[in-house]
Protein backbone atom coordinates (compact mmCIF):
# COMPACT_ATOMS: atom_id res chain seq x y z
CA UNK A 1 0.00 0.00 0.00
CA UNK A 2 2.42 2.69 1.15
CA UNK A 3 4.78 2.03 -2.32
CA UNK A 4 1.09 2.60 -4.30
CA UNK A 5 0.29 5.50 -2.65
CA UNK A 6 4.10 6.99 -3.69
CA UNK A 7 3.07 6.37 -7.59
CA UNK A 8 -0.60 7.21 -7.22
CA UNK A 9 0.10 11.06 -5.99
CA UNK A 10 3.85 12.10 -6.22
CA UNK A 11 3.29 15.85 -6.49
CA UNK A 12 1.76 15.23 -2.56
CA UNK A 13 4.60 13.28 -1.51
CA UNK A 14 7.07 15.53 -2.71
CA UNK A 15 5.10 18.40 -1.19
CA UNK A 16 5.53 16.43 2.04
CA UNK A 17 8.45 15.50 2.04
CA UNK A 18 9.46 19.35 1.41
CA UNK A 19 7.31 20.31 4.12
CA UNK A 20 8.84 17.92 6.78
CA UNK A 21 12.14 19.24 6.16
CA UNK A 22 11.36 22.92 6.35
CA UNK A 23 10.24 21.57 9.98
CA UNK A 24 13.23 19.80 10.79
CA UNK A 25 15.02 22.59 9.65
CA UNK A 26 13.20 25.03 11.28
CA UNK A 27 13.56 22.58 14.69
CA UNK A 28 17.60 22.40 13.80
CA UNK A 29 17.77 26.43 13.86
CA UNK A 30 15.39 27.33 16.31
CA UNK A 31 15.88 25.97 19.80
CA UNK A 32 13.22 28.43 21.21
CA UNK A 33 10.91 28.48 18.34
CA UNK A 34 10.69 24.51 18.33
CA UNK A 35 10.37 24.87 22.78
CA UNK A 36 7.15 27.21 22.05
CA UNK A 37 5.62 24.97 19.32
CA UNK A 38 6.03 22.35 21.83
CA UNK A 39 4.63 24.13 24.40
CA UNK A 40 1.79 24.90 22.50
CA UNK A 41 0.78 21.77 20.52
CA UNK A 42 1.27 19.45 23.18
CA UNK A 43 -0.25 22.00 25.91
CA UNK A 44 3.36 20.94 28.30
CA UNK A 45 5.43 23.20 29.94
CA UNK A 46 8.43 25.22 28.44
CA UNK A 47 10.55 23.46 30.57
CA UNK A 48 9.67 19.87 30.05
CA UNK A 49 9.11 20.93 26.41
CA UNK A 50 12.93 21.84 26.39
CA UNK A 51 14.17 18.88 28.25
CA UNK A 52 12.30 17.09 25.46
CA UNK A 53 14.07 19.27 22.68
CA UNK A 54 17.22 18.54 24.17
CA UNK A 55 16.86 15.09 24.41
CA UNK A 56 15.24 14.58 20.97
CA UNK A 57 17.79 17.01 19.21
CA UNK A 58 21.16 14.60 19.06
CA UNK A 59 18.74 11.88 16.99
CA UNK A 60 17.73 14.70 14.61
CA UNK A 61 19.90 15.20 11.00
CA UNK A 62 19.54 17.56 8.08
CA UNK A 63 17.91 14.78 5.42
CA UNK A 64 16.16 13.51 7.98
CA UNK A 65 17.15 10.21 8.16
CA UNK A 66 17.85 8.41 11.70
CA UNK A 67 20.92 5.97 12.60
CA UNK A 68 20.12 2.72 13.39
CA UNK A 69 21.65 3.13 17.02
CA UNK A 70 19.23 6.37 17.05
CA UNK A 71 15.93 4.24 15.83
CA UNK A 72 16.43 1.33 17.79
CA UNK A 73 16.60 3.77 21.27
CA UNK A 74 13.58 5.58 19.71
CA UNK A 75 12.00 2.43 19.62
CA UNK A 76 12.92 0.96 22.71
CA UNK A 77 11.46 3.70 24.90
CA UNK A 78 8.52 3.60 22.66
CA UNK A 79 8.04 -0.13 23.25
CA UNK A 80 8.90 0.37 27.09
CA UNK A 81 6.54 3.17 27.34
CA UNK A 82 3.61 0.56 26.16
CA UNK A 83 4.71 -2.44 28.08
CA UNK A 84 5.83 -4.55 25.14
CA UNK A 85 8.72 -6.42 25.91
CA UNK A 86 10.59 -7.59 22.47
CA UNK A 87 11.46 -5.03 19.27
CA UNK A 88 10.06 -6.16 16.31
CA UNK A 89 12.58 -6.02 13.46
CA UNK A 90 14.06 -1.96 12.70
CA UNK A 91 12.02 -0.51 9.39
CA UNK A 92 14.34 0.23 6.04
CA UNK A 93 14.42 3.72 5.20
CA UNK A 94 15.73 2.75 1.90
CA UNK A 95 12.67 4.03 0.04
CA UNK A 96 12.70 7.46 1.65
CA UNK A 97 16.54 7.52 0.69
CA UNK A 98 15.80 6.75 -3.05
CA UNK A 99 13.39 9.49 -3.34
CA UNK A 100 15.68 12.21 -2.96
CA UNK A 101 18.02 10.46 -5.69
Amino acid sequence: MRDEFLLVDPVLIEQFTRATLKGLRFALQQRFGDILSLTRSLKIPEDLAGKGYDSARPALTTDGTMSEASQKKALDMVLKSVGVKEAPPLTDFSTLQSLGK
